[in-house]
């Protein structure tokens, strides 16, 4: 029977991914360190993969850029 992982710990899993420029084996050495509980690195990447990680880390970044751009041409807008 699969071991069973917290929640919680798969959401600060995907926090890392996202933010971050960590490897699979570098987010799962976190996470065993954070929940003194083992997580391999295959279970990284399944979740990766199942959850559409990629996807996620591409829109994120996509909506920072928009906001960045944003808020510079408001601050270009105030100076004029």
């Amino acid at each position: 029977m699969p071991k069973v992982l917290p929640q919680e710990m798969k959401f600060r899993a995907m926090e890392l991914y996202l933010t971050g420029n960590l490897s699979a084996r570098e987010i799962a050495e976190t996470l065993t360190a954070e929940y003194n509980q083992e997580v391999k690195t295959p279970t990284i990447y399944m979740w990766a993969k199942k959850e559409d990680w990629d996807d996620k880390k591409v829109l994120a970044r996509t909506q920072g850029i928009q906001q960045v751009a944003e808020t510079e041409s408001q601050r270009y807008a105030r100076l004029q």
